[in-house]
């Protein structure tokens, strides 16, 4: 896991978007779609999808990305 992404962050985005994810975002690591094919394969998932997926995930670096949000603070929590 990454928790600073400021000089990791994917090409394609704007500059406001690439400062928000190098900011706020953490990558993660995930599994690779193409260790799963054959079992999607397997339950009729079209295999575009499959593709589509795996496309996904390379632009993306092989790892899954979280916008860390602000915890919300109830009313009874306020001073």
């Amino acid at each position: 896991m990454k928790l600073h992404l400021i000089n990791d962050v994917p090409d394609g985005l704007t500059r406001r978007a690439r400062t928000f994810v190098g900011t706020h975002g953490i990558k993660i690591d995930t599994r690779l779609v193409e260790q799963h094919r054959q079992w999607w394969l397997e339950r009729e998932i079209p295999s575009a999808v499959v593709d589509r997926m795996a496309l996904y995930q390379e632009r993306w670096h092989r790892g899954g990305m979280l916008i860390r949000g602000r915890t919300p603070v109830r009313r009874s929590q306020r001073g």
